[in-house]
């Protein structure tokens, strides 16, 4: 009796077959994802930097830049905790910073012709004390560790001019009315001339922050009206105009400011200055990262 061989795969040479099948489909699909994630990471990297390139350039020729100061929806106060809300959460920002949506019109359209969205439609934000300290902000996707981060660029960073003296100050005087305290963070060690001093409380109501003197091994000196208050480095955790992270009171330092008015201010100021009442302050309970539909930098996940 003659026997025909049948052809054909078994079962379990079938499921074999699809098992790999599967697996070569999934690597496929991760590698084009993640690649995928990369390019739009990439973009919104390409566009904070196109923002910073176009403030500079508008700065440069002499262009506006426009955005509303005090834009968000209404600031808590003292350490300038603006929020901004919009269709996908709540941003924050520090130190009296405008907070504002990145839409077209923000410079003129020679300098910028097309404001770009983040890939997945959002639009980036930015926080502005001048139109020479700002930041712009987004949300990288971060393929590497799968947990969204924020991405945070600009020319605030813990040097530059924020502020000035209103008046002459000696050796001693550690009282300091400024155009505008809100600026300030307990913790901020500051530069006027070749001094550091150290924030340890302001008033928002009289325009004033209390300093240590002669602080990092500088000395003591006397300064002059007007001269300029540069921040040399940053209190903890207030490094980014944007607040990355749970926004958090600071501890007051418990100073007396009203005991050393009569010595430090003069006498022309001292009437609207009889009683200087220390204010909350605000900072942010962390830094770094911050999750999807977060406290600050959001994205649509459509």
């Amino acid at each position: 009796m003659i026997q025909i061989k049948k052809i054909g795969f078994s079962l379990v040479e079938l499921i074999v077959v699809i098992s790999i099948i599967a697996v070569l489909s999934t690597i496929a699909y991760v590698s084009f994802t993640s690649e995928t994630v990369q390019a739009r990471d990439a973009k919104r990297r390409a566009d904070i930097k196109a923002f910073e390139d176009s403030v500079g350039l508008a700065v440069a020729k002499g262009r506006s830049i426009n955005y509303e100061v005090g834009g968000g929806s209404f600031s808590t106060g003292v350490g300038g905790a603006d929020l901004l809300v919009t269709n996908e959460g709540n941003i924050r920002v520090l130190r009296y910073a405008s907070a504002f949506q990145v839409l077209p019109g923000f410079v003129d359209s020679t300098i910028l012709a097309k404001v770009p969205r983040d890939p997945k439609g959002s639009t980036y934000v930015a926080a502005f004390i001048s139109n020479t300290l700002f930041q712009f902000a987004g949300t990288l996707e971060s393929p590497e560790t799968q947990i969204p981060e924020a991405i945070v660029k600009g020319t605030f960073g813990g040097s530059g001019i924020v502020d000035s003296l209103l008046i002459d100050i000696d050796n001693s005087d550690t009282l300091l009315p400024v155009g505008n305290a809100d600026q300030f963070i307990r913790g901020d060690i500051i530069q006027i001339d070749s001094e550091k001093m150290q924030v340890v409380d302001i008033s928002r109501a009289s325009e004033m922050i209390i300093v240590t003197r002669g602080q990092g091994g500088t000395t003591a000196g006397v300064h002059k009206n007007r001269e300029s208050i540069q921040l040399s480095s940053l209190a903890t955790n207030a490094e980014s105009l944007f607040c990355l992270g749970a926004l958090t009171t600071l501890t007051k330092s418990g100073v007396d400011a009203s005991g050393v008015i009569a010595s430090q201010v003069p006498t022309s100021l001292t009437v609207t200055l009889t009683a200087v009442l220390l204010d909350d302050m605000y900072t942010c309970s962390s830094g770094g990262s911050v999750s999807d539909k977060g406290e600050v930098l959001i994205y649509n996940n459509d």
